[in-house]
């Protein structure tokens, strides 16, 4: 059938449809007899009346698949499949469909199809590489990205990602990756460098099991959670008595919404002379509302040692949400006093002052400022010092500020927030809904976005 023929078959179909009744079940393929029947558009149609025409079955599950109507999207592009036969971009399209119905599995088989019959296929290369990461196939995001390097051998992005991902799998075969790349030892980038010196390092102090909870640590730093959890579950198998790397394990399955506390607990049976494991388990009880426990186990690790500005903070936030303002505050000022070079030790005096409104101009306001002086490229120091200051009601240093944090990091929600609450400040609603709806896409289920969500609802219940 030619194209001109096909389209006038197409808009006698269009026509005729309106003498077709809801219920007809006729010979030739009636419409209303077909099970991927969707919409009735014109594509539908055509695909009733010639269900072995795969050009046409192929046209209607795209129509479908941009409607997002995922049921009838699988049905028309599986009929084309099996009436073309292997065809990279159908393969490609059917697992699209597959992915909208929720058959992530089925739509993965499709697109590893699709880069069977075409290896250089980039569509299929970067959803794979996206399923691959969101299902933890590390050994599978490993084979995609080497594949992708190769078709972009400048793509930093993903040679960081490749590291990290070998890094987690196996430290040496990362460490010769990174030879590779950086001739000399002079690497593209710092994360690749930092990710070199400390598997070099972790190898000549301890061996294979402390080079992967070094690699683990690391990535829990960069927010890695599932690639840090593979890089630390390997660590206690090679040595089980390794009561850090449970510890480390344990915050890695807390982030990601996996049972924590066997973890933390075995760490601490393990290594009960350890600071940073009390640390570790202290700061989860603490996020459990564990507030007795949480003081104790904190308070071991503050003994122990080593001492740090971080536990001075998390003793600070435990004794503030107990509403024991005093305590927090000594905890606090003891972090400055010791660490007056740390820049968390800083931020959590900061933070307390702003939070309980206690001496904003007096001690809040100068702490944030010493932590901006400290750290000039980290957003939530310079979104701080702009927060002091929204506090005081100068709101165009405010706005400049978190402003400033944005250049910074453009993906910085609690700016956005600080900017909404600027914008209502103001009474410009719209502005301020606006800057809101900005952080809920930056943060839908985390504490940023609920708190943007709550101040949108106010605005609609009080305008």
């Amino acid at each position: 059938m030619t194209k001109k023929t096909r389209s006038m078959v197409l808009g006698a179909l269009v026509a005729l449809v309106f003498f077709v009744s809801d219920g007809a079940t006729g010979q030739g393929g009636m419409a209303a007899s077909l099970p991927c029947l969707g919409a009735q558009s014109t594509s539908d149609l055509a695909a009733a009346w010639f269900p072995t025409d795969g050009e046409i079955q192929w046209r209607a599950g795209k129509e479908a698949l941009e409607a997002r109507r995922w049921a009838e999207a699988v049905c028309y592009l599986s009929k084309a499949e099996s009436l073309f036969g292997p065809s990279a971009t159908l393969l490609l399209n059917l697992g699209d469909a597959l992915n909208g119905s929720g058959d992530l599995p089925a739509a993965t088989q499709r697109w590893e199809a699709a880069l069977a019959l075409n290896p250089r296929f980039e569509p299929a290369l970067e959803r794979l590489r996206a399923a691959d990461e969101a299902d933890a196939q590390w050994p599978s995001l490993e084979r995609i990205l080497q594949t992708w390097l190769a078709l972009h051998p400048h793509d930093l992005a993903a040679e960081n990602q490749l590291a990290e991902v070998t890094a987690a799998l196996n430290p040496q075969e990362a460490q010769a990756l990174l030879g590779e790349w950086g001739p000399g030892g002079k690497l593209p980038t710092a994360q690749l460098a930092q990710l070199n010196t400390t598997i070099q390092d972790s190898e000549k102090q301890g061996g294979s099991a402390y080079a992967y909870a070094r690699v683990g640590e690391l990535l829990l730093q960069r927010g890695e959670w599932a690639l840090a959890r593979t890089a630390l579950q390997e660590a206690v198998r090679e040595n089980p008595a390794y009561g850090e790397a449970f510890a480390y394990l344990g915050y890695a399955l807390e982030q990601s919404g996996q049972p924590a506390q066997w973890a933390l607990q075995q760490a601490i049976a393990l290594s009960p002379g350890d600071g940073i494991t009390h640390f570790l388990y202290g700061s989860f009880l603490a996020r459990q509302g564990e507030i007795p426990l949480a003081r104790r186990e904190l308070t071991l690790s503050w003994d122990l040692g080593p001492k740090s500005a971080l536990i001075a903070s998390q003793l600070g936030a435990l004794e503030y949400s107990a509403g024991n303002w005093t305590a927090a505050a000594g905890w606090y000022a003891q972090g400055v006093k010791l660490f007056p070079s740390d820049e968390a030790a800083w931020i959590g005096q900061a933070e307390f002052s702003f939070e309980s409104q206690m001496q904003v101009e007096e001690t809040g306001i100068p702490a944030a400022r010493e932590a901006a002086i400290l750290a000039p490229h980290d957003p939530q120091a310079i979104d701080l010092l702009g927060f002091g200051w929204f506090l005081t009601g100068d709101l165009p240093t405010a706005e400049k500020l978190f402003w400033n944090a944005l250049e910074l990091n453009p993906t910085y929600a609690p700016a956005f927030l600080h900017l909404g609450m600027v914008a209502e400040t103001r009474n410009d609603t719209p502005l301020a809904v606006g800057f809101y709806r900005q952080v809920i896409a930056l943060d839908p289920q985390g504490p940023m976005g609920q708190s943007a969500q709550k101040r949108i609802e106010n605005l609609g219940a009080i305008r």
